[in-house]
């Protein structure tokens, strides 16, 4: 990853509350046992220590154990420790390392991170209109929608919707439709507009549009 690369995806993690980076490093913890190899007793010092707000020093000295240990979400979690700074001495390629690290361990939040740097082509010279690595992007953004990540599921069926891979509705359908029932609005606005017109391959459906707005 460049180094314009690395301060994109940074830029989107430091933007992060600590309330999300909590909960994408929750996701490991949902399964007894499942997060850092350790078994519960790990899982349940490291849940017990991102209840603090912020975290503190103890939160910190958790966050690491486990992600030594393999927790892909304590690596995410570890990453935002280090893009902004908080208790350890700001890393920006330390950060990166870890998105990267959790995002190949599956951890939706991060796929999410990895697919949205693709969507802006950051080696593009200035003044150049932005066209993104799109291919790249549906990659990583199906494998955080596919495990239910809502705003990974909004942007891959714009980016069928609006044909920047290549103009497939039934897909844009299916994932435009799981985020605007997890309740995004913007993704819902945009349904009524699928099911009303005609296009090429896909059947338009009134009672479905009306649905939706």
């Amino acid at each position: 990853m460049n180094v314009t690369g690395t301060l994109r995806i940074l830029v989107l993690i430091s933007g992060i509350a600590f309330s999300s980076l909590r909960a994408g490093c929750q996701e490991t913890l949902s399964v007894p046992g499942s997060g850092n190899g350790q078994g519960t007793e790990a899982d349940e010092r490291l849940r017990v220590a991102l209840e603090q707000e912020p975290w503190t020093h103890r939160a910190r000295t958790e966050i690491e154990s486990a992600a030594k240990n393999g927790n892909p979400g304590a690596k995410l979690a570890l990453a935002g420790l280090y893009s902004q700074g908080r208790e350890v001495s700001r890393d920006p390629s330390r950060a990166s390392a870890l998105i990267r690290e959790a995002a190949e361990a599956g951890l939706p939040s991060a796929c999410y991170l990895i697919g949205a740097k693709f969507l802006d082509d950051d080696s593009a010279p200035p003044g150049t209109a932005i066209v993104g690595d799109y291919q790249s992007a549906s990659e990583w953004l199906e494998k955080a929608a596919s495990k239910g990540h809502v705003e990974a599921a909004h942007q891959l069926g714009e980016l069928y919707y609006y044909g920047k891979l290549s103009y497939d509705f039934h897909l844009a359908a299916k994932w435009l439709r799981m985020a605007a029932e997890a309740g995004d609005v913007k993704a819902a606005a945009l349904l009524p507009y699928l099911y009303f017109c005609n296009h090429p391959g896909f059947a338009r459906d009134r009672a479905e549009g009306l649905r939706w707005m």
